[in-house]
């Protein structure tokens, strides 16, 4: 039923990207903050079909992780997705009449499917070391002949877009598909070089955990069950009936200290003076949740 909350079911991915562009954050910030103002006031009771005015005597603070939609970052995995996008972009210029003599591309994602097969296996063989290098030094060189192939296929839709039957549109997004895949390929080379023939870690603030969202962060909090989450941190500030009074969304990891001080002092919202406000870890919210309700 429209309108009716108690019907409302959570959109999906294509309709939050669709939102995403009709509504800026900062606008969405803004809505937020007049809504706030307009339900806390006691003259608006009627004018919103209120009982009484938004209670925010009690405001519950928390941040999680919004994880990413990436699979775990297993370094030769980003090797496998940058084929199958370099290989997906090949075939899409070729179908739109642009050709260069090339072995079938469905050959290169074949090779490449059975070599992420052999390495997924090799740790239950014997000198599972050893043969990780090995299949790792061929899953490198395929990478090589299809990223030249690309470069190649790349260089021909942009000299000759206008033969095909794609508009400049539509060239320049495969373009920027190929370009974002390509400038990162060596740095996902080399992360997976260091792991698995050197046998060298990568820094988490260098690693590259996708290759194609730029925002993702490691994210230890030490949860049962989530010791290493992968995405950004939320942080949502409610009040008791659950109205969201503010978030903030962080790139980078910040302490959950520093989250709360400077969403006080930056807010507009009418908090409590900070030396007013009791913290409560989650075990203690949860103890007394209770009682503050």
């Amino acid at each position: 039923m429209s309108g009716d909350f108690s019907y409302a079911q959570c959109p999906g991915k294509s309709n939050l990207q669709e939102f995403s562009k009709v509504s800026s954050s900062e606008y969405i910030k803004k809505l937020n903050d007049t809504l706030y103002s307009e339900f806390t006031d006691a003259q608006n009771i009627g004018k919103y079909v209120l009982s009484n005015p938004l209670d925010t005597r009690t405001i519950l603070m928390d941040s999680f992780c919004l994880e990413a939609n990436i699979h775990f970052p297993v370094d030769w995995v980003l090797l496998r997705d940058a084929a199958r996008t370099l290989i997906k972009s090949i075939k899409c210029i070729r179908s739109h009449g642009l050709r260069h003599r090339i072995p079938a591309p469905e050959e290169f994602a074949r090779k490449m499917n059975l070599l992420c097969i052999e390495m997924a296996n090799s740790r239950r063989n014997k000198n599972a070391k050893k043969r990780r290098k090995n299949v790792f030094r061929r899953m490198k060189a395929l990478v090589g002949v299809i990223k030249e192939h690309a470069l190649r296929y790349r260089d021909i839709l942009n000299a000759k877009w206008e033969e095909s039957d794609l508009s400049k549109a539509e060239a320049d997004q495969i373009i920027k598909r190929l370009d974002n895949v390509l400038y990162k390929l060596p740095k996902a080379l080399k992360q997976a070089n260091d792991r698995i023939i050197s046998d060298r870690l990568t820094d988490s603030q260098e690693k590259i955990l996708s290759l194609y969202d730029d925002s993702a962060s490691v994210i230890v909090r030490g949860k049962d069950g989530a010791e290493v989450e992968f995405g950004n941190e939320l942080l949502i500030t409610e009040q008791l009936d659950g109205f969201i009074i503010d978030f903030q969304l962080y790139e980078n990891k910040i302490a959950d200290t520093n989250k709360l001080r400077s969403r006080l002092e930056k807010s507009t919202l009418k908090y409590k003076p900070l030396e007013q406000i009791e913290v409560f870890t989650a075990k203690q919210s949860a103890m007394n949740l209770e009682s503050l309700i």
